[in-house]
């Protein structure tokens, strides 16, 4: 059927009456790009507006259609209406769900039809500083009086806390309010910052990434993430397959060489099924956009200083290495010939020399910056990137103490030894300390539930295995 035929077809159930959105919606895609590719023009080739509902992204009738958060989104009558009700106070149609939500904010001046919900600030760009209104570490009431305690004595009181930083990337669910960004951002207050990410939807454009300030375990566990699942999680996708869930843990309780064993025991084949499960995804599964942002590499035992970014005049530099040099050197670099080969200048070795420490700034490193264990972060910290970003409390907090659990383990076991069983050995006098991580281990079925009654990791799990 030729486009005018079509057109003349809906005109003439137009002129009698019938507005069926179903008959609208045949042939839809086909219609749009043969018009023009926008539904505007179609709708005046209608003689009749049409719109996309909001709710969920069907093709209608404006004249079928009612306007929800005074005129900030289109509702269709047929499917979506009934996910609606109206909002006395607001004098507007809101989501059923959101009738008692303390983030919705009533405000009866708006008239209706007025846009108003919409005009949001915009989120920062991708690589804007978390830190840049302060260098603020969080910690409870009780670490902050332990914190006042060595500042007495200590040198430098901090390194007593273990700091973990979060970056939760979340998707807006269909039909959510639309000054979702606007309440996110008040929920958290100055704890968090929303960034822009461009492995999201739509280039980034179909949701943003919650940048939370290092703070300790106790302060994430404390309450600080409830508002933010509690009221506004069911309006984001649960478990989008683009969203991801990374954790910084500060080295400044961490030596190189148990940063050493963490890239280990993550890259470690024999812990690969243990790792995928813990962090509900398949690494090795690209991102739909088509790549990879958590590679698993076969690093070696000992690549934390081959690793590092080291300055020009830092000894440990490959350009200033003093031992066994063979070649001419001129100003601490290696001389080459017209054909890029190193000029020999004696057979005999210039005696060995002991090189300085490195006094580079921590944090830098010469990887990729999409590593499972991303050692690249410019900051003193050890980014695991490996969790997917499940909208779940009870997943965050296990993430958190998985992050900080493997990092006790790691400082004290073998090189050896970084196998997950051990780890699993490891975490049996922890339940108290690491309640949702042994919760998720039960549910996956890598621990025997406890052999009592009452036991709490028996409920039943709130999230899924990876898929």
């Amino acid at each position: 059927m030729r486009l005018t035929s079509r057109i003349n077809q809906l005109k003439t159930s137009i002129e009698n009456g019938n507005l069926d959105t179903d008959e609208l919606r045949a042939n839809w895609k086909e219609i749009i790009t043969q018009a023009g590719g926008t539904h505007e023009r179609v709708g005046l080739m209608l003689g009749i507006p049409v719109v996309y509902c909001d709710s969920c992204g069907g093709i209608c009738f404006a004249i079928k259609t009612k306007t929800a958060y005074n005129g900030a989104q289109w509702v269709c009558e047929d499917k979506c209406l009934s996910k609606y009700t109206p909002c006395e106070e607001c004098h507007t149609l809101i989501l059923i769900e959101d009738v008692n939500n303390p983030t919705h904010v009533h405000d009866g001046t708006q008239a209706p039809g007025r846009l108003h919900f919409p005009f949001e600030l915009g989120v920062a760009v991708y690589n804007a500083d978390v830190m840049s209104d302060g260098a603020y570490f969080f910690k409870t009431m009780e670490e902050q009086k332990l914190f006042v305690r060595r500042k007495l004595t200590a040198k430098d009181p901090e390194k007593v806390f273990r700091y973990l930083g979060v970056e939760l990337e979340v998707e807006r669910g269909a039909g959510c309010p639309p000054d979702l960004l606007s309440r996110t951002r008040k929920v958290f207050d100055k704890f968090a910052m929303m960034k822009h990410d461009g492995s999201l939807s739509r280039h980034g454009k179909g949701g943003w990434e919650i940048v939370a300030k290092p703070a300790t375990l106790a302060f994430h566990k404390s309450g600080i993430w409830t508002p933010f699942f509690q009221h506004l999680g069911s309006f984001f996708q649960e478990s989008p397959q683009t969203t991801g869930l990374h954790v910084h843990i500060g080295t400044a309780t961490l030596s190189p060489l148990t940063v050493d064993k963490i890239i280990l025991f993550i890259n470690a084949e024999e812990n690969r099924e243990f790792v995928y499960a813990m962090a509900n995804r398949n690494l090795l599964k690209i991102n739909p956009n088509g790549r990879l942002y958590a590679n698993i590499r076969q690093w070696g035992k000992a690549d934390m200083l081959r690793l590092k970014q080291h300055g020009a005049h830092c000894p440990w530099n490959p350009n200033n290495k003093g031992i066994s040099n063979y070649f001419k050197m001129v100003n601490g670099m290696i001389q080459v010939d017209p054909f890029g080969n190193p000029i020999i200048a004696a057979l005999s070795a210039d005696p060995g020399s002991v090189r300085a420490s490195c006094k580079c700034a921590a944090g830098h490193y010469n990887i990729e910056h999409y590593e499972a264990v991303n050692l690249r972060t410019h900051r003193p910290t050890v980014e695991l990137r490996i969790f997917r970003g499940v909208i779940n409390e009870q997943f965050l907090y296990a993430c958190l103490e998985f992050a900080d659990s493997l990092a006790d383990f790691c400082s004290i076991t073998p090189l050896d030894q970084l196998h997950y069983k051990n780890f699993i050995g490891f975490l049996g006098d922890k339940t108290k300390r690491c309640r949702n991580l042994y919760r998720l281990l039960v549910n996956q079925c890598w621990i025997d539930p406890p052999k009592t009654k009452h036991a709490e990791v028996n409920t039943p799990a709130v999230y899924g295995i990876y898929t």
